[in-house]
């Protein structure tokens, strides 16, 4: 019992283990609706490992479907409504300004046969002056009439004004914007794996509403699994960049290691996680390193141990 109690004593105060101590963190991916709805499939449960594009899940679509229907026929509507502005006048309007054209032709022709007859006429004093005055603004008017008709026929027969044309087509672009967004917003109604990973936390079930920005599950890729650990300041320059440290972890498979990817450049007293008789009052510098093989074997929290060899040859923390 003695030999007991002294073994205990001697080991409380004894020099510090020959592990550097950390633990495994992760960045968890929060997928979640862009806009609220009620969530109608759930596609993954808790543990679940998924893939890049798999869908996880998907809200009510009733109000979506309805708004790009309209956006729809908004678009075919305006698109009908430029298609008949460029191509011109119809038949019977068109046929309208023929007629009104060989009328104002028939009444040019007239009037300049007047005028070839009055300017006869008065040069062989068969006729007064005044005829000849009165045949020449008849002329300059069915001149003018006839050319207005003329210039009606031909706008005719190009379409719409210019104006009118880029109005219409203005408001064809807005409408296919109408229809991207609707159809954006029937396609964000469904939500799928943004990354490879494991599914973490369920927080909605198929029937409950789902607040917009709120997120339905946690989704845990492995490339955001990381080592964390302390390395004592005095021996940060045995460590590098991209230098493979081997761990170990309790349950864990033997052989495990994990590439550094970022040293600290603050010092700092040992975290209150690992605070222990021997080793809290230690300054060290937070290191991370990227797990080498199946990081999703490992879970946030889970304490490790970083075999001390990489700081050197017998070197210890």
């Amino acid at each position: 019992m003695i030999e007991s109690l002294l073994a205990g004593f001697l080991a409380l105060f004894a020099p510090d283990s020959p592990v550097l101590q950390g633990y495994v963190e992760g960045d968890y991916l929060h997928v979640g609706p862009v806009t609220a709805g009620e969530l109608t499939a759930l596609s993954v449960a808790e543990g679940d490992r998924v893939s890049l594009g798999d869908l996880l899940f998907a809200l009510d679509t009733t109000l979506a479907q309805a708004a790009l229907s309209v956006a729809r026929d908004g678009l075919a509507e305006a698109e009908a409504r430029l298609a008949d502005m460029e191509k011109g006048k119809r038949p019977e309007e068109m046929a309208a300004l023929a007629a009104r054209l060989e009328q104002a032709r028939a009444a040019l022709d007239l009037s300049k046969t007047e005028l070839t007859r009055a300017k006869a006429l008065v040069a062989r004093g068969a006729a007064p002056r005044e005829r000849l005055d009165q045949a020449e603004r008849d002329y300059q008017r069915d001149r003018a009439f006839f050319d207005e008709q003329a210039q009606e026929y031909e706008i005719g027969l190009q379409g719409e004004r210019s104006d009118l044309l880029a109005a219409q087509r203005a408001v064809v672009g807005q409408r296919r914007s109408d229809v991207a967004r609707a159809e954006k917003d029937l396609a964000d109604r469904r939500r799928s794996a943004p990354a490879a990973g494991r599914v973490v936390d369920v927080y909605y079930r198929v029937g409950e509403v789902v607040p917009q920005g709120a997120p339905v599950l946690t989704l845990l890729p492995p490339d955001r699994v990381k080592v964390v650990f302390f390395v004592p300041e005095t021996s940060l320059g045995a460590l590098s960049l991209g230098q493979v440290v081997p761990f170990s972890c309790d349950g864990c498979a033997p052989g495990l290691s994990a590439k550094v990817t970022h040293i600290g450049d603050q010092v700092e007293y040992t975290p209150p996680v690992l605070y222990s008789v021997k080793f809290r009052a230690k300054l060290v510098v937070r290191v991370e390193a990227t797990p080498t093989g199946n990081a999703l074997a490992l879970h946030p929290g889970q304490p490790v141990d970083i075999d001390p060899a990489v700081l050197g040859e017998g070197a210890t923390p």
